[in-house]
């Protein structure tokens, strides 16, 4: 299914940046999963300097089967 994805969002990071930075629910709060191995050196990660960010840390104990 890798390709019909690809083919279906955006790949672009300058894109994404914008779809992300944009908030359709007009709500002051929302989710947004970043992962730190799709966070290349080459994105720029200034658009998130004024954010208030909460990091959600889990117990490795607790997940490790996962």
């Amino acid at each position: 299914m890798q390709e019909a994805v690809l083919t279906n969002q955006a790949n672009d990071w300058q894109t994404v940046v914008r779809q992300l930075a944009s908030d359709p629910m007009e709500s002051p709060l929302f989710h947004q999963k970043h992962m730190t191995h799709h966070m290349l050196s080459d994105i720029d990660q200034r658009w998130t300097i004024d954010w208030v960010h909460c990091f959600l840390i889990r117990d490795p104990a607790l997940v490790v089967n996962s």
